[in-house]
């Protein structure tokens, strides 16, 4: 899919004419357009890591958004091979842990209830509010026109202001966080810096500062993190003799289940695994050109492409690298996402079949789990026996991601019901019982769209809570809301 930027771009008047029915005044439209277009560029701008454009070396394209387009997958697979015994790459000796640097202060704490962070349970939300000052022109915008906070949101939608970034140059984004906890997973870039470099590292709430993990190398890619406070990430072996001095090649944080290193194709990627001490682990080349890179939920293995092109399987504890020969050769199939601590979920074909792998013993059968009308793009386990996940409704370009439903007793569930007749989502974010979805935010440009919002969306229920407008919210206080960029807390 092309970025959401040139999306909404090309579809804003196709989604006014779609509503006709409803047309606002031409000054509406407007202003609400403006208020898309402000919010398409400051998204941009926190995407790329305050404004950074990936220098374009070693063949990269410039990565500037989002990407949610999986690559073509090949219509025939080769027939099936005797399992390979499991080979393991022989662990290096960890390096030391770097040094502590100093904190760098990213964010001014805002009052906040006693003891709220810590109360605050799973479900919980961050969230990002970039804000305008109302009926300010862009082009003649100062900084103290716009202003970015670090929001608290609860289950019900109360909003909590938790921190102000320092700068409107400044972008601070969360990867992961423990619902209780003070400390966040995050990332963040000076756009305002003579040298600007984008930093990940630990986030106090509380403070404001930012602990940076400087012994990561440099652009590596978010994968996901362990109870154990250990994080996973895939790290781009660069040529550092072909990387002008001082640039970034591209931007920390742009792999997830919906966002794919295959954009790198000239790129070796090394899946590093980064203990809660400091101490990493190099643990050989992984690829996700047919099979999407994701984690376990019980941390212990990654999903990968072997180099031949089969499914891989890395053990994080032991190294071991097994390729996966019972993946049925007579249909495509493409890792959905995980039903249960170690068991790979597969959606096979359309109409699908949800096949599982036991991480534990790959060369057995895959087990049939359930069938979807869809293809199935997300699946994680929500504890009571249950699967959430992402089912695709939508055609080209909307199809990187889907719906939320729930696997049970190998039916497919659709958690839509309370939604409009003319929603559906392509942005998916579990945790606490529930789902976190953009809803209309990609739209092909024909039939009908509903209004786009975020809501999250009870998974035993199906009861809706809307939690933000994504056009923009304007209010009384004089300042224009872009609530976006939802991490939900586990």
């Amino acid at each position: 899919m092309s970025d959401l930027g040139q999306l909404l771009a090309a579809t804003e008047t196709a989604v006014a004419r779609a509503r006709s029915a409803e047309t606002p005044t031409p000054d509406a439209l407007a202003g609400t357009l403006r208020r898309v277009r402000r919010r398409r560029a400051v998204r941009h701008s926190v995407q790329s890591m305050a404004g950074v454009a990936v220098v374009g070396v070693l063949g990269v394209t410039t990565w500037l958004s989002t990407h949610l387009t999986d690559p073509p997958i090949p219509a025939t697979t080769t027939a099936p091979t005797a399992s390979p015994a499991p080979t393991t790459t022989p662990r290096p000796t960890p390096p030391a842990a770097a040094p502590a640097v100093p904190a760098v202060h990213v964010g001014t704490p805002l009052p906040l209830p006693d003891g709220l962070i810590e109360s605050s349970t799973a479900g919980w939300m961050l969230v990002s509010d970039v804000q305008s000052r109302t009926g300010v022109d862009p082009y003649a915008a100062t900084p103290d026109d716009y202003r970015t906070l670090l929001l608290l949101v609860s289950p019900t939608g109360e909003r909590y202001p938790v921190l102000e970034v320092v700068s409107d140059r400044m972008s601070v984004g969360v990867s992961r966080w423990t619902a209780g906890q003070p400390m966040v997973l995050a990332s963040s870039s000076d756009g305002a810096a003579a040298e600007q470099e984008d930093l990940f590292g630990t986030l106090d709430l509380r403070t404001g500062d930012l602990a940076p993990w400087t012994d990561l190398p440099t652009s590596t890619l978010w994968i996901g993190g362990t109870r154990d406070g250990a994080t996973v990430w895939a790290s781009p072996q660069w040529d550092r003799t072909e990387i002008p001095e001082g640039t970034v090649p591209m931007p920390r944080n742009v792999l997830g289940s919906q966002l794919r290193m295959t954009e790198f194709t000239s790129i070796v990627f090394h899946l590093l695994v980064r203990e809660a001490d400091g101490t990493q682990r190099d643990l050989g080349p992984i690829d996700d050109s047919r099979y999407v890179t994701s984690l376990s939920p019980d941390g212990a293995w990654v999903s990968a492409t072997a180099p031949g092109g089969e499914l891989l399987l890395v053990d994080l504890r032991s190294a071991t690298r097994t390729t996966v020969s019972t993946v049925p050769p007579d249909r495509t199939c493409t890792v959905a996402g995980w039903s249960g601590p170690h068991q790979l979920l597969l959606s096979c074909g359309t109409p699908a079949d949800l096949l599982a792998i036991d991480a534990t013993t790959p060369s057995s059968p895959p087990r049939l789990v359930g069938t979807s009308e869809h293809r199935v793009v997300d699946a994680t386990p929500i504890g009571d026996g249950r699967v959430a996940l992402g089912i695709v409704t939508q055609e080209a370009p909307c199809d990187g991601g889907g719906d939320p439903a729930v696997l049970a007793d190998g039916v497919v569930s659709p958690l839509t019901g309370e939604w409009g007749p003319y929603d559906h989502s392509t942005f998916l974010r579990f945790g606490g019982g529930a789902v976190v979805t953009e809803l209309n935010d990609c739209y092909v440009g024909h039939g009908r769209a509903g209004r786009q919002r975020t809501v999250r969306t009870d998974l035993t229920t199906g009861e809706v809570t809307e939690l933000s407008v994504l056009e923009g919210e304007v209010t009384d206080d004089g300042w224009d809301r872009s609530v976006w960029g939802w991490l939900v807390g586990q």
